[in-house]
């Protein structure tokens, strides 16, 4: 394994010592190929995630902080070199957006955010609602809004796209799909102290005006969990729902749980292992007989995205904690579809890393069967720093498991001042980009767009 650390503020330096030496054509042709680039003006921003165009111009999506700590939407176009197109402020107060996608219209892109909306005077929990809006691809500005508040509490975790699904009984049903959880406890489990967290699933019409269904519930028994993402099956044909040898349903929802297994009492808090979690739900959202897990039941696994695999099926990435340990890993599972639907593996899949990582986002690499995966690494200071990794999956015969394999690694950041990680993606040429939220100095953090090359590091 290759591992290269590379600070944010050396970089910056080596700039300055080789603008000296160069020719300026030389120069700024070599920063078209990798740089940092920094976006936000008064207050703070933070980096979340972002779209890359067919052109080679990126949609970055993140959020504005004011000095009262108000958020809104901060959106910026740049081109291929990081340069600004166009930035907004997006309408809103106490809103922080998590997700964008490409929306069903054609030029337009989807953004979901969750809302503060008051404090629950039973509980003293904050409480928040779903917000979905539709933004032009030209210039960013809103175009449809939808807030959803239907439970005493929701927050949305993703938003999918939802098209003609085939084989259904409804065609043109579609919408947008927002995965996340709740801590309504209104809904017939009172027991805040047992029921923490529900995962939900919400399916907005196309024109949010309003549901195509309301939230599905799922796995009430849970102290904690959330959903993460849901994807639209491929395969399902509603002609074979009823037969019993039949698995596949119209949508899956990939996301974490600690749910109770049967016999198992709500009061022992030993027992709430937290595993990650498929639900495949039916056409009416309702959840059918069975669920999916994959977790080691001595660790806990929280899982961040599960994206669409090189091959048929899926790829999910998380953390796995101990109790009896301050160090987390980087977690994979990974799922095959095949004629009778979607086969979640049970094994966890642990990434050979020694660092301390919490796993934020994974992408697909253009060399088949490698990733790459953007963390939060926990240096000994206890600050944090982004780690980008570019893992693939082994096979270790000794203990006959399957394990990530680093095949290099790379940090950003200072180990004095606070960076968190946002998303990766790998471009079409092989260069990888990285948004993230980089402290430039106290209280002072920005939006970070970070260009490399598919080593992950600043070199042509």
């Amino acid at each position: 394994m290759i591992k290269v650390r590379i600070l944010h503020f050396l970089f910056l330096l080596f700039v300055l010592a080789i603008s000296g030496c160069d020719t300026k054509n030389e120069f700024e042709d070599s920063f078209k190929n990798y740089f940092i680039k920094y976006y936000g003006e008064n207050g703070v921003q933070k980096g979340v995630d972002m779209i890359v165009n067919d052109d080679g111009s990126m949609l970055l999506l993140g959020n504005t902080f004011d000095t009262d700590g108000h958020s809104q939407v901060f959106l910026v176009k740049v081109d291929a070199e990081g340069n600004i197109i166009w930035q907004n402020k997006l309408e809103g107060i106490d809103e922080t957006a998590v997700d964008i996608e490409q929306a069903i219209n054609p030029g337009e892109f989807v953004i979901l955010s969750n809302i503060l909306i008051g404090i629950d005077a039973a509980t003293s929990l904050p409480r928040h609602a779903i917000k979905l809006q539709t933004i032009d691809a030209n210039d960013g500005k809103s175009l449809t809004t939808y807030v959803s508040s239907l439970l005493n509490d929701q927050e949305g975790y993703s938003v999918t796209p939802i098209f003609n699904l085939a084989g259904s009984t409804t065609p043109g049903y579609r919408g947008y799909m927002v995965a996340g959880n709740t801590s309504d406890t209104h809904h017939g489990i009172p027991d805040l102290t047992t029921d923490k967290e529900d995962i939900i699933y919400v399916f907005f019409n196309q024109d949010l005006t309003g549901y195509n269904w309301t939230p599905s519930i799922v796995i009430p028994n849970q102290k904690n969990g959330a959903g993460v993402k849901l994807f639209e099956s491929k395969t399902y044909n509603a002609s074979l729902e009823n037969q019993t040898t039949y698995y596949d349903r119209p949508y899956y929802g990939f996301g974490y749980s600690d749910v109770l297994t049967k016999g198992e009492i709500p009061d022992d808090p030993t027992k709430y292992d937290q595993n990650f979690l498929i639900t495949p739900l039916k056409e009416n959202g309702i959840q059918p007989e069975y669920d999916r897990y994959a977790g080691d039941p001595l660790q806990q696994e929280t899982m961040s995205q599960t994206i669409e695999d090189h091959t048929v099926g899926y790829i999910s990435v998380g953390t796995q904690t101990n109790s009896n340990s301050s160090n987390s890993k980087i977690v994979l599972a990974t799922s095959q579809v095949d004629g009778a639907g979607l086969n979640f593996n049970p094994e966890i899949i642990v990434v050979d890393e020694t660092n301390n990582l919490k796993a934020v986002s994974i992408a697909l690499s253009n060399q088949i069967g490698s990733y790459l995966i953007l963390s939060n690494e926990t240096n000994s200071t206890g600050t944090t720093n982004l780690w980008l990794s570019n893992v693939s999956i082994d096979y270790n015969f000794s203990n006959r498991k399957k394990f990530g394999k680093v095949n290099w690694s790379a940090s950003f950041g200072s180990v004095t001042k606070e960076d968190f990680a946002g998303t990766v993606r790998e471009l079409k040429d092989g260069k990888i980009v990285i948004l993230g939220t980089i402290e430039l100095e106290s209280q002072n953090s920005k939006m970070a767009l970070i260009k490399l090359n598919a080593n992950g590091e600043f070199l042509n």
